[in-house]
């Protein structure tokens, strides 16, 4: 399976609803309550099968997520939200081919150093 990726760069800021801020942080908090909680399932549940993470050591996908939490990876004590922003973002379509490759190398790495 090869990954898709997608570079993006910053439009603008938009402005939230009352209706879609409450919404969103419903859902942000549900997924603390569950982290804390290590309830795997509810991340296998609330997480797309596409889903994908970018940090700094590489890329995760919702197996990895769901596993980390399952095992107790990162152990959530407590949480608190602050205010939400919303960014507006343009795709590059052009770069993404150079991310997929450079991503791929890296993710070959890391699964070597692991």
């Amino acid at each position: 399976m090869t990954p898709e990726f997608l570079l993006a760069t910053t439009l603008a800021a938009v402005s939230l609803s009352p209706a879609d801020d409450a919404t969103i942080r419903d859902l942000e908090s549900r997924s603390w309550v569950a982290w804390k909680a290590q309830d795997a399932a509810f991340f296998d549940q609330f997480l797309s099968d596409d889903h994908v993470e970018v940090h700094g050591y590489g890329v995760t996908t919702k197996a990895s997520v769901v596993d980390a939490v399952r095992r107790a990876g990162c152990v959530v004590q407590a949480y608190a939200l602050g205010p939400l922003t919303l960014t507006h973002v343009a795709l590059c379509e052009a770069l993404g081919q150079v991310a997929q490759r450079v991503v791929s190398a890296n993710t070959g790495l890391i699964a070597r150093l692991r």
